[in-house]
């Protein structure tokens, strides 16, 4: 950042300004507040590519399994959004731990469907699942992020609004037909799933035009996933018709997740999880309505995920 903007941070109350990553809507920077003896993680959003769709979204999903937006604040030509810190990416999480037990997959994929489904019950598809929309936090919990090519579906389920990661989408979306989009989310999930298990692609190719033929065959190779059950699971999450896919509801259901799910108070499972890995996720830019904070309550009581802050320009 530049020397303004450090001091503009600076005169909100923000110290120890550091960089974080880069993407293609901006950049993270990691920020601590003394007032609430906290870190915060800061997007810095050009103001022509600041995308006020998202707004809607983020206010509908008011749960605890999204990544949340506390204030944002408009100066020069950007947009600076204060969010909830996540130290870990699953991205890398995934590259860092190279085998994941079984109740540690199964919990893991549990949270993430139990995130997507806090935005299917809310008639929102997320239309862009990958590890990397998903960040782990301190304490170990998967929370959904970047909610930039979401769509909120009203009446009918269907959409022409083709978009996503090329990996982790279905045949439909890249036959270019009219789409479920909470159906999509379910093959994507699939594909997540699958490299979880396995840090392979089912459907992988450098050549698009090869790779789009994979997906819509639809034909992988399921013996590199070695449980019986998450190979049922996946399967139910890839299958090229779309109607006969699993909803998110039923895969919680499914025997995998229900029968290696972990105790709950089995934090421990995580333990290994270290400060190498960072998140390096591109969080896209969410409004929420004004809501006074009162600095002499503590962080937790008056920052609730979820909660609605005080929003600044």
């Amino acid at each position: 950042m530049e020397p303004a903007e450090i001091a503009f941070l600076t005169s909100l109350g923000f110290t120890d300004v550091s960089f974080i990553a880069q993407g293609g809507y901006g950049s993270i920077w990691k920020v601590f507040s003394p007032s609430y003896n906290r870190q915060f993680a800061i997007k810095k959003v050009p103001l022509e590519m600041f995308k006020e769709e998202e707004l809607d979204c983020f206010k509908i999903i008011d749960d605890t399994r999204i990544v949340n937006l506390y204030k944002f604040y408009k100066y020069d030509n950007f947009i600076y959004l204060v969010m909830e810190y996540c130290p870990y990416d699953l991205e890398i999480y995934l590259k860092n731990q190279h085998e994941l037990s079984t109740h540690e997959l199964a919990r893991f994929m549990h949270d993430m469907l139990a995130a997507v489904k806090a935005c299917h019950d809310r008639n929102i598809a997320h239309c862009d699942i990958k590890p990397s929309n998903f960040l782990i936090d301190e304490y170990g919990r998967i929370k959904i992020c970047n909610f930039g090519l979401s769509t909120i579906m009203k009446d009918e389920y269907k959409s022409k609004t083709f978009g996503g990661t090329k990996l982790f989408m279905p045949p439909e979306i890249v036959s270019k037909r009219e789409f479920n989009p909470f159906a999509a989310d379910v093959w994507s999930l699939g594909v997540t799933f699958y490299f979880m298990a396995s840090h392979q692609y089912p459907f992988f190719s450098t050549n698009s035009e090869y790779l789009f033929e994979k997906i819509v065959r639809g034909i992988y190779e399921t013996d590199v996933i070695e449980n019986a059950q998450l190979k049922v699971l996946i399967a139910k999450c890839l299958e090229t018709d779309p109607s006969c896919r699993a909803t998110v509801d039923e895969l919680l259901k499914m025997p995998f997740i229900t029968y290696n799910m972990p105790q709950p108070n089995k934090i421990g499972m995580y333990k290994h999880i270290n400060a190498t890995m960072s998140h390096n996720i591109v969080i896209r830019p969410k409004f929420l309505k004004k809501n006074p904070i009162r600095p002499n309550h503590s962080f937790v009581n008056i920052i609730p995920s979820g909660s609605i802050l005080n929003i600044g320009v």
